[in-house]
């Protein structure tokens, strides 16, 4: 196998009937081509297939080596992999979903590659239960499958069942991270290294990240108190414990209750659900608020604990946070209340407190490399002619474009260090601690200019 090529094969498709999905297909249409650019960069692919039913694609076929496998047919998943590997005698195969690794990079495309090419006989995957990257060879290996799956979740698993090796691809921003839900597209949205047709489809989609940001301000300073609710796996809690000096509030639940068939037959059960029906939504995020400073929900969790079939409409503008737009009443007035709450939430689906929150990290890695960065949240030591005095002195010192989210104390022989988040006013704040602050870029060097030393 050592001098056989892999083929990419993007699946791309769908029949969007609203605005919302609408903006999310323009978005999967510009990661595609992004994807494209990548796999052409891969020395062991040799050419790439985009499965689609959009015309808009059709264009991206713009050498011999990208072929647009178009088709508005009746579309069944396995049914039409299978075609396209026996139609164009394809020996291994690195398939994506067009919704797939928009921070997927050229160097892990190509290890996987290298790694079905040397290794023949083996299935890679990103996901043991719901995969949507999925390398492997033979390709021939799809014709012993007893049936053909209807989408690719049980794909890796099904190859495995039929004598391939199954392996798990290395954690990594790029397999965890795929665009499900707005939330994912708000997400991707602040993050610096997207591709370049990526960054043209959201500059036009003009996404409201306002909610996210502050979110994100939040989970920047040391020792926040945050919540993490619904499906929650380990490994993001290893991610977030590994590199974010927080406070983690775990309720996992209800893992695996789609691929378990729990949500088909109304088995879910949620504690926050129960919750929620206990207390209400006001007072829930109320009490929310007074165990975290900000609050990352997996909803989809609490929906099928109430039994809501919502529409793809409706969840998805319940991700926005825009309750005007949503028909259902329980869901529209949970939307409100998140408007609402005393901290920032960000609602999603499963991807948010999974690919979303290492996203969200990644980005915050990138941030702490950049002096500079439009959504970083400062850490500025006090200068020291205003130290020892109150906080609400501290803050009629700093430019009115700026916002505080609180100062940390240095460690010390008495005390360890702490943050103060959204403190007292007459807090005495010492020479030396840390003000955390979000502001646009020139503010940040005026401050600088004045003695404020940025850390």
């Amino acid at each position: 196998m050592r001098d056989k090529k892999v083929t990419a094969v993007i699946f791309e498709g769908g029949n969007p009937s609203s605005n919302i999905e609408r903006d999310m297909v323009k978005l999967r249409q510009a990661m595609v081509r992004d994807n494209v650019d990548r796999f052409m960069q891969v020395s062991e692919v040799d050419k790439v297939i985009v499965a689609t039913n959009y015309p808009e694609l059709r264009d991206i076929s713009r050498s011999e080596k990208v072929i647009v496998d178009f088709d508005e047919g009746q579309f069944h998943f396995g049914t039409r992999l299978q075609q396209i590997i026996n139609s164009y005698g394809l020996e291994a195969v690195f398939y994506m979903g067009g919704a797939a690794g928009p921070l997927l990079t050229v160097e892990e495309m190509a290890a996987f590659c290298r790694q079905v090419m040397l290794e023949p006989g083996t299935v890679l995957t990103n996901n043991v239960q719901s995969a949507d990257l999925v390398v492997f060879s033979p390709a021939t290996a799809i014709n012993d499958l007893p049936s053909l799956p209807n989408d690719d979740n049980p794909l890796a698993n099904m190859l495995r069942n039929v004598g391939l090796t199954k392996v798990l691809m290395p954690h990594s921003t790029g397999i965890h991270f795929d665009i499900d839900t707005p939330t994912d597209m708000l997400i991707l949205s602040i993050h610096p290294a997207i591709g370049l047709h990526t960054k043209q489809a959201l500059a036009s989609l003009n996404c409201d990240t306002s909610h996210l940001i502050q979110a994100k301000y939040c989970l920047a300073m040391p020792f926040t108190d945050v919540i993490l609710s619904g499906r929650v796996g380990a490994p993001v809690i290893t991610q977030l414990n590994t590199y974010i000096r927080c406070r983690l509030r775990i309720y996992s639940e209800e893992r695996g209750m789609k691929s378990l068939g729990r949500a088909d037959r109304g088995m879910v059960r949620s504690l926050l659900g129960h919750m929620l029906d206990i207390l209400g939504e006001t007072d829930f995020f109320a009490y929310l608020g007074s165990l975290a400073q900000v609050a990352f929900m997996d909803t989809r969790v609490i929906f099928a604990h109430k039994k809501l079939h919502l529409s793809d409409n409706d969840r998805f503008y319940s991700d926005l946070l825009k309750p005007d737009k949503i028909s259902d009443p329980w869901t529209r007035r949970f939307t409100q209340a998140v408007l609402k709450a005393p901290i920032p939430v960000v609602v999603g689906g499963h991807s948010l407190v999974a690919g979303g929150m290492w996203s969200i990290i990644d980005t915050m890695l990138y941030e702490r490399e950049l002096r500079y960065s439009p959504y970083k949240l400062y850490s500025m030591v006090v200068p020291e002619r205003i130290a020892d005095g109150e906080y609400g002195q501290i803050l009629g010192s700093i430019p009115p474009e700026a916002q505080a989210f609180g100062v940390t104390r240095n460690s010390t022989p008495e005390h360890r260090a702490f943050t103060y988040i959204r403190p007292r006013l007459n807090l005495k704040v010492e020479n030396g601690w840390h003000l955390h602050i979000a502001a646009p870029i020139e503010i940040i060097k005026e401050m600088e200019q004045k003695g404020w030393e940025l850390k």
